[in-house]
Formats: structure tokens, sequence, C-alpha cells
């Protein structure tokens, strides 16, 4: 802009002297001069002052046309960059209103309520998350009815339950999942190994019955006599813990063999004397013991089968020689082992010097 206002000003100067340069022919030309009349000391009225604006208008306006087309381009070009330099210069309101703008609605955002009472997720919100919940699964959490594989019976009994269904006389041991035997000695229905029938009703009690007896034979009796017991119980029995009893009472009973228990269902001898016995019979390979009396009557009498000294009585018969086996050379044989002990269930055997350790000749 100032280049404009000392280029009006020479060509001022050129109009005051009386002559210009024409721009085409670069030829110096005479120019109407520009007078102002009257004395410098006299006032001149309004209308003088405004005939020289006007004037002096119109030959800035002449002069304008005299530019070149290329001063002309130049000045046009210098007001724009001139404009362009002050545009730059504003400051950008308009971006710093949009960044405000996002600002408040930034914090205006605020995180809702994520807890959706599931102990097995963690619920959070946060700028992060663009201020929306996340819930995140807990791995391992006790509660979701999943045994995980870092849960154990011990560490969540709710989520890694056993469901085995143990049987009327098992416990369930949740920590191994397996059924164990019952040990305690109560009246529920069971007995446990460790229990007898005398701490637990539950339990069976041991049962033995006299089953033959060789009380006379031909000639001397002395040495020469033994009973045979059957077990008709559902236990294995050990008679070192029994007594017999006849006319004096308990007799010892004592084993000469390394077995001692005599299973359900099979049988075993007591001898007045082992060593004669086996003499007597050396085919006998069964369970054998020993005890003292003095001799069994030969025409009858009571005999008991005691479980240990002074306890319950397992069995008694009292026999009679009109039943057979009186010096004959037959044993005195029970017909049904778990029958009553009658004159009708016993009889002679029909094996001489009868079955010990087997079966009966006349069982049924």
């Amino acid at each position: 802009m100032g280049k404009v206002f000392i280029l009006l000003f020479i060509t001022l100067l050129l109009l005051v002297s009386g002559c210009t340069t024409n721009p085409d022919t670069g030829n110096v030309v005479e120019t109407t001069k520009l007078t102002v009349p009257g004395n410098s000391q006299q006032s001149t009225s309004q209308e003088t002052i405004e005939e020289l604006h006007k004037e002096f208008e119109e030959f800035e306006k002449s002069q304008t046309g005299n530019l070149t087309s290329a001063e002309q381009n130049k000045t046009q070009e210098e007001s724009i960059a001139e404009k362009t330099e002050e545009e730059e210069n504003i400051p950008p309101q308009n971006i710093t209103i949009s960044e405000e703008k996002a600002e408040n609605e930034s914090l205006q955002k605020q995180c809702p309520s994520c807890e959706d009472n599931n102990t097995c997720t963690k619920d959070f919100c946060s700028e992060e998350t663009d201020y929306e919940c996340r819930h995140e699964a807990i791995i391992p959490c006790c509660g979701n009815s999943e045994c995980e594989e870092a849960e154990n019976r011990t560490s969540c009994s709710q989520d890694c339950s056993c469901t085995l269904q143990c049987g009327t006389c098992e416990t369930l041991d949740n920590e191994s999942c397996s059924c164990l035997p019952k040990e305690e000695c109560l009246p529920d229905g069971c007995c446990p190994e460790n229990c007898t029938y005398l701490e637990d009703s539950d339990c069976p009690k041991p049962s033995a019955v006299f089953s033959e007896i060789q009380y006379n034979v031909p000639g001397v009796d002395d040495n020469h006599e033994w009973i045979e017991v059957y077990n008709n119980g559902t236990l294995a029995i050990d008679l070192t813990k029994w007594v017999f009893e006849e006319t004096k009472p308990n007799h010892a009973i004592n084993n000469i063999t390394d077995e001692t228990d005599i299973i359900p269902g099979s049988y075993a001898v007591i001898a007045e004397n082992t060593t004669q016995f086996l003499e007597d019979y050396p085919e006998y390979s069964g369970i054998i013991f020993d005890s003292s009396w003095d001799s069994l009557s030969n025409s009858g009498e009571l005999l008991l089968l005691r479980i240990g000294k002074n306890g319950e009585i397992a069995d008694s018969i009292s026999y009679n020689n009109t039943w057979g086996g009186d010096s004959s050379g037959f044993s005195l044989e029970k017909i049904d082992l778990n029958g009553p002990n009658t004159e009708q269930n016993w009889n002679e055997s029909i094996v001489e010097k009868g079955t010990p350790g087997q079966k009966n000749s006349i069982s049924t």
C-alpha cells in the first residue's frame, strides 16, 4: 500500500512541473498544471476546497489508466499477499472452539453402574473402554458350577462335589471321591469289619453246632473220643477263643495246626488226645484242636459250646446212647445240621468209625 502512495506522489510532482512520461513511448509530454488560485494569506472558501478535491480525484483516475498491465498485476499480487498475511495472523478461533466442544463432551460422559451380580466376573468401566461396561471372567471361580483345573474338592466343594453313590454300609470320602467302609460300631444297619456282635447289634453272631460225636468206641474209650463241630454261620470262627464244657466246665480249646479259623460251611475236630486221634485217622487233613476231659459218658450227657469263657452259648446237646453209636464202632451223626438237637435229628453213622472233618454219612 505504501508503494502506491509513493507512485502517486511522484506523479503529482510531474503534474505540478507540467510534464510527464508516456509509458508506451517513453517520451516526456507536457501536462496540464494543477494550480491553486488565490493568495495563501486569503482564506479559501468551502466551495473552492471541494472543487480541488474533485479535480484531484479525476486526475488520480486518469493516471491509474496510464499504469501498465504489469504494474497493475504487481499491485494486485501485493494486495493479495498482504491480505493473506493478515488472514494467517488471525487466531484459529474455529479450531479452539472444536477442541473446547470435544473436551466438554468428554466431561459429560460418565460410567454407568456395571455390577452384574455375578461373583465370577470383574466389572469395570473407564475412559479406555469409552465409558462402556466390561465384564471380565474370573478363572478359576468357585461358584460357577464348573470344577476347573485349579480347583479341587477341598478348595471348592460346591463346584467339585463328588456325585458317587455309596452303599448303605459305606461313607463318601469327598476328598478322594470314593466310597469307604464304615468303621464305627453303631446300630445303623451295618457291621464294620472291626466290630463284633458284642459291640454292634448289626453284626452277625458267630455260629457253630455239634455235628458228630464219638463217645464210646469198642474196647477202651480213653484217648479215642472226639467231637466234630460244623460252622453253620456266616463268619469264620476261631475255636481257640471259645470253650467246651461237659461234666467239668471251661475246657480250653487249643490248636495244634497253623490254621485256626473255621470258615462257614466247613468242619473241625476237637480231640481228647490229638496224637491218638491222628493214629486212629491217619488220612485226616482238616483242622484239629486239642482239649481235655476225663471221658465222655457212655450213656449220655449235656455238652456245651460257649463263645468265650462264660460267654454266650453257641450250641448245646444232651445226647443219649439210645440214639446210636454205643460201642458199635460207628459214630453218632446229626442229620440236619441246622435242625434241632433232638433224637429225631440224630442217628448212628453208616460209615464205620464215622466221618470226622467231612460231610456226615446220614446228612441231608
